[in-house]
């Protein structure tokens, strides 16, 4: 009976840690439509940005270098934005890792349980 109690309050454990993970999920997914949508925005100045440059008619003069650092400053902000959304894919990775291994525990004690 006790072997069984330990186990339920085990269940209740895993369960409680499984919904917490899967709302973990959740929270770094938003954060990665957010990441992706300012990522989108971000390209879209860059692009703006660089046929802006292109198409003015002296790029030689002091006022282009305005352009070219505005596009440096963009390009760099691309590389952050892509290095953010590169470690949110690996988060979202190993949380899903973490929910399956829960899970199989879960079953496992699930299975413990109905055998006793």
């Amino acid at each position: 009976a006790l072997e069984i109690e330990n186990l339920k309050i085990e269940i209740i454990r895993l369960t409680r840690e499984n919904s917490d993970l899967e709302e973990q999920v959740e929270v770094t997914k938003s954060e990665k439509r957010d990441a992706l949508g300012k990522l989108e925005a971000t390209c879209l100045a860059h692009q703006q940005s660089v046929v802006s440059y292109q198409q003015s008619p002296d790029k030689k003069s002091s006022g282009a270098r305005v352009p070219e650092q505005r596009v440096e400053e963009l390009e760099s902000v691309v590389f952050s934005m892509t290095e953010y959304l590169n470690a949110k894919e690996m988060q979202i990775e190993t949380l899903k890792q973490v929910n399956r291994a829960l899970v199989e525990d879960m079953d496992e004690v699930v299975d413990d349980t109905v055998c006793v």
